[in-house]
């Protein structure tokens, strides 16, 4: 069996998840499990976890009733909880999606997502539990002009513990 602690991750490639107000698919999934495992003879398996960040702004106009918010969620999902012969906890299967459920008239988003291409762990290195950190990019425009933009960390764990902030 190969070193638990030598754990990586093969999808790192910048990914369009929306694409201006359009949602697009994450065209790969992530994971980090050691490099000498394959996820087919890993076990343990559970989730899929989620974690997720909001965005909602309002127009002078839903204040008074008229329904015109920008409202969606950026989620990151993932399976977590693979073990190699008994040993650590891994993750597999990881995404970033959003969820739309309005934007207003003349405003659009694009929303971009990458993973960390060298997952870390914590823990022991003989039985250790594998973090997976990366980030999101939305980008705001109005009438065609950049408005304004956020920028988003998050970190998901083999246990199936994870984070997601704007930085």
């Amino acid at each position: 069996m190969g070193d638990l602690g030598d754990i990586v991750n093969a999808v790192t490639a910048v990914a369009t998840v929306l694409d201006s107000n359009e949602v697009e698919a994450m065209p790969a999934h992530a994971h980090a499990i050691p490099r000498s495992s394959n996820i087919e003879t890993m076990r343990g398996w559970q989730g899929p976890q989620t974690i997720g960040w909001r965005w909602h702004t309002t127009s002078p106009a839903s204040r008074a009733g008229i329904a015109s918010d920008n409202l969606f969620d950026v989620m990151v999902a993932w399976k977590f909880g693979g073990s190699q012969d008994g040993l650590g906890l891994f993750l597999h299967d990881a995404y970033v999606y959003v969820n739309v459920t309005s934007t207003m008239l003349a405003h659009s988003f694009t929303i971009t997502a990458k993973f960390d291409e060298h997952p870390t762990y914590e823990g022991d290195v003989r039985s250790p539990v594998a973090v997976l950190g990366g980030e999101v990019n939305i980008h705001h425009n109005y009438f065609k002009m950049t408005r304004n933009s956020a920028h988003l960390t998050f970190s998901i764990k083999g246990d199936g513990a994870g984070s997601i902030d704007r930085s």
